[in-house]
C-alpha cells in the first residue's frame, strides 16, 4: 500500500487524554497498539496492549533503543516505511503505511500504522496507532490464489476440450485402421503404437482436469501396484536431482476400487509435498503392501523438515499452507483427503520437527480383477443400428469421424456443425430424430441449450453428451448429473457403439 498524507492541523496542538484513561481503553485490546514517542523513534508512553500484539511488554518498548516500529521492519519494507517517517517529520502531516514487522518471537505480522506529530517543532512528539491486519492479508492472498486457480482451471480446461477434439480423431482412426488389418499384418504394431500414444495423451489431460478438480468421477477395480509402478517416470520429473526416489511394491496386494486419475493425483500431491520439505535433497520412499482388515497401504515418506503438532492438526484443513506465499494454494492435502475418502479409505499423517513426515493411506480392497483393455471390433453387430442420429459438433474433423464410425454401423447419421443448423434441419427432416449425438462446448449455443430445444420440439429424440470438458454436468462428488447420457472425449468406435445402443435402448 502506498504511503498517503492528509493534513491534520486540528490535532497537532491537542493536549492527549490522560495515559490511564488510554490504558483503560486499550487493555483488552488483541490488535491494535496505541504508543507515542519521540520523533526519532524513544517511546514516552505505549498502551498495554502491546504485549499481545508484538510480544514486547510495555517495559520493552519504553526502553528500545532507536525507533522499533523501522528497526524490525522486513528489509523489503524499511525502506518505505523511512519514507512515511520523513514525510511525518517534514511536513507535519498525517501518515498511513502497511509493512511487515518482526514480533519478539521472531514471527512476521503485517501492520497498518497510522501517526500524526504533536506539540511545537522544538520537541515533536509523534503519536501512531497500530493495527494488526495480518488476518485480512492473508485472507486476501488466499482469495488471489483462487483467482490463480480458478484462471487456470478455465485455461486447461479449454485445452482439453481442443486437446482431446484432436485425441478423438487420432484415437479413432487408428482403432479403424486396426480393424482393417488382419492379424498377421506388420502396420498392426504401427497402429497399435499409435493407439498406445493417443491414450496416454488422453490420460495426460485427465490429469490436467484433476488437477484443477474438473475430472468426472469414474471409480474401476484398478492395480494399485500397477498404478504405482507406472507414475514412476512422471514423479522423476518433479524431482530435483538431490532427491534420492525409492519405490518398493509389495506382493499379493489385492486391487481397489477408484478412479485412477484421481488416485494419480494423490500421489502427485503428496509426492510434491515431500519435495518440498526437502529443498536441500534428501529421501523419498514409495511403498505399497496388504493391511489388515482387508485393506490396501500406500506410504508416501521423506526425510524432510518435518511438522509440529499444531502443523499436524491442520494440514488436511482446505486453504492451509505452511510454504512461502505464491507457492502453494493451500488445496494439495484437502484435496488428497477428498479423494481418498470418497474412495472408502482414510488418509494419516505422522511427523515431527527435524524428523521428516510420513503419509499412510489406507483404501478397501475388493476381489474383483482389473478389466482387460481390448477394443471391440467396430462392426460388431450387436452395437448396429438403423435409426436416424443428428450429430451436432463444431470441429469438423471430429463431426466427420463420427459421421463415419456410425454409418459403418448402419445408422441413418445427419450433422450439423451448430446448434442453427441442427434447428434448420429438424425443422425440414422428412422423418423423425431418433438421438441426437450433440458436443457440450461449441461457440454459438452450447450443447445443453441446444438438446433442450430440440426436445421442445421433438420429445421422443433421446440425447447423447460427448465433451473434453466434463464440468458443465459434474455435480458436488464428481458424479455426473442424473438424467443426462455422455460418452467423454476422445472414445474409441467401440466405446461410442456401445453408449448410443444404451441410450436409444434405455
Amino acid at each position: 500500500m502506498q504511503v498517503t498524507a492528509t493534513t491534520v492541523e486540528s490535532v497537532t496542538t491537542a493536549e492527549p487524554p490522560p495515559p490511564e484513561i488510554l490504558d483503560a481503553l486499550f487493555k483488552n485490546s488483541t490488535c491494535e497498539v496505541v504508543w507515542s514517542g519521540l520523533l526519532g523513534g524513544a517511546a514516552v508512553w505505549v498502551s498495554a496492549s502491546c504485549d499481545q500484539v508484538t510480544g514486547f511488554s510495555v517495559a520493552d518498548m519504553l526502553s528500545a533503543p532507536g525507533n522499533i516500529w523501522l528497526d524490525r521492519a522486513h528489509p523489503a519494507d524499511a525502506a518505505r516505511i523511512a519514507d512515511a517517517y520523513r514525510t511525518l517529520g517534514t511536513s507535519g502531516t498525517a501518515v498511513d503505511v502497511e509493512y511487515r514487522w518482526q514480533r519478539r518471537d521472531q514471527t512476521w505480522i503485517w501492520l497498518r500504522g497510522h501517526a500524526v506529530l504533536r506539540g511545537g517543532s522544538d520537541a515533536p512528539i509523534v503519536d501512531a496507532f497500530f493495527v494488526d491486519v495480518s488476518t485480512q492479508k492473508r485472507l486476501e492472498e488466499q482469495v488471489r490464489q483462487l483467482q490463480k486457480v480458478e484462471a487456470i482451471g478455465q485455461f486447461t480446461g479449454g485445452i482439453a476440450h481442443d486437446f482431446n477434439n484432436l485425441l478423438a480423431v487420432i484415437l479413432a482412426n487408428a482403432t479403424l485402421l486396426l480393424d482393417a488389418l488382419h492379424g498377421g499384418d506388420a502396420r498392426r504394431a504401427d497402429a497399435e503404437a499409435i493407439m498406445d500414444a493417443a491414450n496416454r495423451a488422453a490420460e495426460l489431460t485427465k490429469q490436467l482436469l484433476a488437477f484443477n478438480r474438473k475430472h468426472l468421477f469414474e471409480p474401476r477395480v484398478l492395480d494399485l501396484n500397477d498404478l504405482v509402478t507406472n507414475a514412476e517416470r512422471m514423479l522423476r520429473r518433479v524431482l530435483s536431482e538431490d532427491v534420492n526416489l525409492t519405490i518398493a511394491t509389495g506382493p499379493g496386494l489385492g486391487h481397489i476400487r477408484a478412479d485412477a486419475t484421481l488416485i494419480e493425483q494423490v500421489l502427485m500431491n503428496l509426492v510434491l509435498n515431500a519435495r518440498d520439505a526437502m529443498p536441500l535433497g534428501g529421501k523419498l520412499s514409495i511403498q505399497t503392501s496388504a493391511a489388515t482388515a482387508g485393506r490396501v497401504q500406500l506410504t508416501v515418506s521423506d526425510t524432510g523438515c518435518g511438522m509440529d503438532a499444531e502443523t499436524r492438526r491442520r494440514v488436511f484443513e482446505p486453504y492451509f499452507t505452511t510454504k512461502e506465499s505464491g507457492r502453494g494454494t493451500g488445496l494439495g492435502l484437502s484435496t488428497c483427503l477428498g479423494v481418498v475418502k470418497q474412495a472408502g479409505g482414510t488418509i494419516q499423517v505422522y511427523s515431527e520437527p527435524g524428523r521428516g513426515s510420513l503419509f499412510e493411506v489406507l483404501l478397501p480392497a475388493v476381489q474383483e480383477l482389473p478389466p482387460v483393455d481390448s477394443p471391440m471390433p467396430v462392426t460388431r453387430a450387436g452395437y448396429a443400428g438403423t435409426e436416424t442420429i443428428l450429430v451436432v459438433e463444431d470441429e469438423a474433423a471430429v463431426r466427420s469421424l463420427v459421421e463415419r464410425m456410425l454409418s459403418r454401423l448402419g445408422y441413418r447419421v445427419i450433422c450439423a456443425r451448430d446448434g442453427q443448423e441442427a434447428f434448420a434441419i429438424l425443422h425440414s427432416a422428412d422423418g423423425p430424430i431418433d438421438l441426437v449425438l450433440c458436443d457440450v462446448v461449441m461457440p454459438d449455443l452450447a450443447g445443453p441449450a441446444v438438446v433442450a430445444r430440440v426436445q421442445t420440439w421433438s420429445p421422443r429424440t433421446r440425447a447423447l453428451f460427448m465433451s473434453g470438458h466434463t464440468t458443465h454436468f459434474l455435480v458436488e462428488d464428481g458424479t455426473l448429473q442424473e438424467g443426462h447420457a455422455f460418452i467423454r472425449k476422445p472414445f474409441v468406435p467401440s466405446a461410442l457403439a456401445v453408449k448410443i445402443r444404451e441410450v436409444l435402448d434405455a
